[in-house]
């Protein structure tokens, strides 16, 4: 019982540290491609959560029913052979057990689990750092006038919460993403 709460608890924290890197990737890469510092503005651990979550079960989500269905597949047809009489499965199973190849993996699962999270985490953060660009590039628009007290802003708006709005704007032929305080602003007009 230990074991598996270590290893549930483990895991765990890998899949959130995994998740929260994609989804900072995420956010950096969309803030760059909108021409904006990504240290410049706050996105709530939530969403950064929701986006590497998202990015990461994208990623895993077909290999693992691949995986799935050939365990199903496998386990089905040595049910069928079995009741014919036929044991070449079993047997072809029993010999690998017996092999030194998985006994040197048993011992040294943590090694090759250690080098599939790193490679799965590699693989999440680019994915996550081209899923941002892509958004960045094919977000609608949502035309918004923000009025301020001194100044006012046309755009798009691309963010808002409770605590502030982002608005992409153009100046000099170059897209300008604007982070606007919500008390810096008395009302957003929405085309």
């Amino acid at each position: 019982m230990k074991d598996n709460v270590i290893d549930v608890a483990g895991g765990t924290f890998v899949v959130a540290a995994v998740s929260y890197s994609t989804g900072t990737a995420y956010y950096n890469s969309y803030f760059r491609e909108l021409n904006a510092n990504p240290d410049l503005f706050s996105v709530s651990v939530e969403r950064v959560f929701f986006e590497g979550g998202r990015q990461l079960l994208d990623l895993a989500f077909t290999p693992l029913v691949v995986f799935a269905c050939c365990v199903v597949l496998l386990a089905v047809i040595n049910m069928v052979l079995e009741a014919f009489g036929i044991t070449i499965l079993r047997k072809v199973f029993d010999y690998l057990k017996m092999s030194s190849l998985y006994a040197g993996l048993k011992e040294f699962w943590w090694v090759f689990g250690f080098i599939a999270i790193s490679y799965l985490t590699f693989i999440a953060f680019d994915r996550g750092v081209e899923a941002g660009k892509y958004t960045a590039d094919n977000k609608n628009c949502t035309r918004v006038y923000v009025e301020g007290d001194e100044q006012s802003w046309s755009g798009c708006i691309i963010y808002k919460t409770e605590s502030e709005a982002w608005v992409l704007t153009a100046e000099s032929n170059q897209r300008v993403l604007v982070n606007i305080p919500a008390d810096k602003y008395k009302s957003i007009r929405v085309y």
